[in-house]
């Protein structure tokens, strides 16, 4: 397994590269996920939490 670490400037950067497909996983608020998936902020986007 490779996996490189990246640190974020902010949480909505975090979030964009997720909707993006820029990451493929994050540690994060339990909030930002979930606010996320609700369209609170910028728009809804779909999060897998498995």
């Amino acid at each position: 397994m490779h996996l490189d670490l990246h640190r974020a400037a902010s949480w909505s950067m975090l979030r964009h590269k997720l909707d993006f497909g820029q990451v493929a996983a994050a540690q994060m608020l339990s909030v930002v996920p979930v606010a996320s998936v609700l369209g609170l902020g910028v728009g809804k986007s779909a999060v897998d939490a498995g």
